[in-house]
């Protein structure tokens, strides 16, 4: 249950750096457009904790568990160098490449305040994280429960971030991808072993 929840204190830590980026830039989000951020942010986790779920039918645990712990490996690998793959895709023609390479060209229009659409684009650029980290997630018997706390936790990062965006003209020096990319690394391999 803790490696659950670190793991989805890790992936929420996107969701607000983004908002921390968008308040700095001075580009808002309506609460309802959190809610929906949020929300597409849990089915993405939701839909691949249920392809292992169902994969755990066929497979068997160990084999389950290290496929578990490839993928998590990757993520974490991909944090620690985002930076670089984000400089690839920013060459690319597609919206949504290029929001995933710069998040604040989510605001298309330019009015400074994230609409409906740029809303989804966002927020798909920030599942990506939590589609595969849901493989690590076992939900065991508390679905409703985590995908609440899961749900909760995001509209709390994202508001949290655009309060402390609010009140900071300059991002902090570091870069937090590399950190939570080191410590999925770290999750991964603890849930292997355990």
């Amino acid at each position: 249950m803790f490696s659950n929840v670190f793991l989805i204190i890790l992936l929420s830590i996107d969701s607000f750096m983004v908002s921390v980026v968008f308040s700095i830039n001075k580009i808002k989000i309506k609460f309802i457009y959190i809610t929906l951020i949020s929300l597409i942010n849990v089915l993405s986790i939701l839909f691949s904790s249920i392809i292992t779920s169902f994969l755990s039918m066929f497979i068997s645990f160990k084999t389950l568990k290290f496929i578990c712990f490839i993928i998590l490996f990757l993520l974490g690998l991909y944090n620690i160098f985002q930076d670089c793959i984000k400089n690839l895709f920013s060459k690319s023609n597609i919206r949504l490449f290029q929001i995933f390479s710069d998040e604040t060209l989510a605001d298309i229009d330019k009015s400074y305040n994230l609409e409906l659409k740029e809303s989804i684009f966002l927020a798909f650029v920030l599942s990506f994280d939590s589609l595969f980290g849901g493989f690590g997630i076992n939900f065991v018997n508390n679905y409703i429960l985590l995908v609440l706390f899961i749900f909760l936790l995001n509209i709390l990062f994202i508001s949290i971030g655009i309060n402390l965006g609010n009140k900071i003209s300059n991002i902090i020096s570091f870069k937090t991808s590399y950190i939570t990319g080191i410590l999925i690394i770290i999750l991964s391999i603890i849930n292997l072993l355990t």
